[in-house]
């Protein structure tokens, strides 16, 4: 397969779900930070952010995926064919991520009133109208530069587990291997190892189907699917998948 490849990414884990999660939220973070006029959707994805880091869990879980890659790399440094200045590289990214994600304590990120007041009622269809919450109807008609010194500082630890986030994901991702997959109907069963946290998928960027997995973490399901409103149309024969 030669053509640009959409990859979609499936955990085989809780863990592994949760931090994808993260991932997507930091990325839209920074999305919106860099786009004008973008004020309430930026809110509502710090919101989003800030409720999950508010748990003691999110950053005591990943200094524990960071440190059991660092232990999983250093059982491979006396095996012949290793490159030791990547390892130590590798192991080195890991460990000052570790570090660093240490030096911030947990019980630091809360949410703001105003921010709790935006969570509660954005679950409600129109909840956030000025009628329902004149507080945040108040803040988005603040100055920028106002704005941007709330933002600094709800969002003040954000960097260091965005750094720490993204060497665990680089370093999980560089362990698969794409592979050309053969498939009959428009689906296969896949076996993982127990090692493997996560599933990447490839598919041509103008394909018209997308991927759907059911099945448990040793046998996944994999099928090709088509958006209702669109015709079916003939599945392809191969796509590339890495297993990481």
């Amino acid at each position: 397969m030669t053509e640009p490849l959409l990859c979609y990414e499936h955990p085989l884990n809780e863990r592994m779900r949760a931090c994808l999660r993260m991932e997507f939220l930091l990325k839209e973070f920074q999305r919106y930070s860099e786009t004008a006029g973008c004020q309430r959707a930026l809110i509502l994805v710090i919101c989003d952010i800030l409720s999950l880091l508010s748990r003691p869990e999110a950053w005591s879980d990943l200094g524990k995926d960071l440190q059991h890659e660092m232990d999983t790399l250093n059982t491979l440094r006396n095996m012949a064919g290793v490159d030791q200045g990547r390892l130590d590289a590798a192991v080195e990214d890991l460990r000052s991520a570790q570090q660093q994600l240490s030096q911030v304590s947990p019980g630091s990120v809360r949410l703001p009133k105003l921010l709790l007041s935006v969570i509660q009622r954005s679950s409600v269809p129109g909840g956030l109208a000025p009628a329902d919450i004149p507080a945040f109807t108040w803040w988005l008609n603040q100055a920028p530069p106002q704005q941007q010194q709330d933002i600094g500082r709800w969002t003040e630890s954000l960097p260091v587990y965005r750094q720490a986030l993204g060497v665990y994901l680089d370093l999980i991702r560089s362990h698969g291997e794409w592979q050309v997959l053969d498939l009959e109907q428009g689906s296969a069963t896949l076996q993982a190892r127990s090692r493997h946290a996560l599933l990447r998928l490839g598919l041509e960027a103008g394909s018209a189907h997308f991927p759907e997995f059911s099945g448990g973490r040793q046998r996944l399901i994999l099928r090709l699917r088509t958006w209702e409103v669109q015709e079916e149309s003939e599945a392809p024969a191969q796509v590339q998948i890495a297993l990481c």
